[in-house]
């Protein structure tokens, strides 16, 4: 389908952006960032546009410009925008009360489908945010292990370790791992990684990486923990555990536990989080989130991408908007690297391999703003910072996907190389 250039009317977003300027720092653009990182501002030439409604893969501003929105609340609303399903478990549990602070059942029956969808977890501890779990991670982790040193990856915004007590090693970095855990590796109380890097765009994990880390975890007695906050029930039912073939000792679960509501989790096996509760460690991290609203929104989505070929048809159109912008850039002779796991793509303009956030951080960001805004002015919403991913939803059609490839066509030829 053809996607020509349109002129868009900005005059409500620009005036409720010089409002938040007033009244917010950085104004409204840390709304479009996951992470409070500096170097990966969203970037925009202009005010960004400020959104009053979404429906299925569609986001609308107040202006009344229409995008195909691949942002998806950062990966977190798999099945789209306003799903009849999540709705309605939304309307049935506000009606019940948005939440009790005491147990629910809609807590306990959240959390068994948590457990029966991942093979490494056993016991889980529902959280707020991500960071809550992640928190809760490294609890539990210095409690087994006795140890207070953690090492984490470039890139990777750590949320809950002191840097006087941690190391960051290059991701995908087979020997400086090695060489860390001979040095320090009684130190170590875990290693938390992200089996496939979101952080600094999609960098998916080289062979035998995560590995490597099973084996040194175990032969130094450290964890190894998953951050699957964004990755964990998007790429595979079991996460990017199941699809990778080695098992954490604690995983963490970002916001699609809650369909996009903020909810998160920590979870791990019996052993391990059986300690963690002989040790009082759950009790010290404060309830669990009690929200009703969330849990419920959880339940619907769960239950909807269990259902039979759910992954495989979502992977079937990120391979085709995969393919679509790779050729699409190579028709107009624009360099780009091209990443994709399961419904999560990468794309940076870079003459060479994207395999570290070092790599990642030298790809061409001027290059990508233009990009970026080109892609606006044709009705798509790309996440607007060169070192964030492209999500899919199921609620993308094949007809939005290939506008979005023609969009893309046209945007590359406005970009150049």
């Amino acid at each position: 389908m053809e996607t020509t250039e349109t002129m868009r009317i900005a005059a409500k977003s620009e005036a409720l952006a010089r409002a938040a300027s007033a009244l917010m720092p950085d104004g409204l653009l840390p709304s479009f960032s996951r992470w409070d990182d500096p170097t990966d501002r969203p970037m925009f030439t202009g005010s960004p546009p400020v959104f009053a409604k979404g429906h299925g893969a569609t986001l609308t501003d107040v202006d009344g410009n229409e995008y195909v929105d691949y942002i998806g609340g950062h990966g977190a609303l798999i099945l789209g925008h306003a799903d009849q399903r999540v709705v309605a478990a939304i309307s049935k549990a506000a009606s019940k009360g948005c939440g009790f602070g005491v147990p629910s059942e809609t807590e306990v029956r959240l959390v068994e489908l948590i457990v029966g969808r991942f093979p490494s977890i056993d016991m889980v501890r529902l959280a707020h945010t991500s960071a809550d779990a992640l928190s809760c991670a490294l609890a539990v982790a210095r409690e087994y292990t006795g140890r207070e040193v953690v090492a984490t990856f470039e890139g990777y915004p750590f949320g809950g370790g002191e840097p006087s007590s941690s190391f960051t090693l290059p991701y995908n970095d087979i020997e400086a791992a090695q060489r860390l855990f001979r040095e320090h590796g009684s130190s170590i109380a875990a290693v938390v990684v992200e089996p496939v890097g979101v952080s600094t765009g999609l960098i998916p994990p080289a062979d035998r990486f995560l590995k490597t880390l099973r084996t040194l975890c175990d032969a130094h007695g450290a964890l190894l923990i998953f951050d699957e906050a964004f990755t964990g029930l998007r790429v595979a039912p079991g996460g990017a555990a199941a699809l990778c073939g080695v098992t954490p000792d604690l995983t963490v679960l970002g916001p699609m536990l809650g369909g996009g509501l903020p909810l998160a989790a920590c979870g791990g096996s019996k052993k391990t989080m059986k300690h963690a509760e002989a040790k009082g460690v759950a009790g010290r991290l404060g309830p669990t989130s009690g929200n009703l609203i969330a849990m419920a929104a959880g339940i619907a989505t769960l239950q909807a991408i269990g259902e039979p070929g759910f992954y495989e048809a979502l992977e079937e159109k990120a391979v085709r908007l995969e393919d679509g912008l790779r050729a699409a850039a190579e028709d107009a002779g624009v360099s780009t690297y091209h990443t994709r796991v399961a419904s999560i793509l990468g794309m940076f303009f870079s003459h060479g391999r994207i395999t570290q956030a070092a790599s990642a951080r030298h790809c061409d960001a001027s290059r990508f703003a233009r990009f970026h805004e080109a892609m606006l002015d044709r009705g798509v919403l790309l996440p607007p910072s060169p070192f964030s991913c492209i999500f899919i939803s199921a609620a993308h059609t094949v007809d939005e996907i290939d506008r979005t490839i023609e969009a893309a066509r046209q945007a590359f030829t406005v970009v150049g190389d």
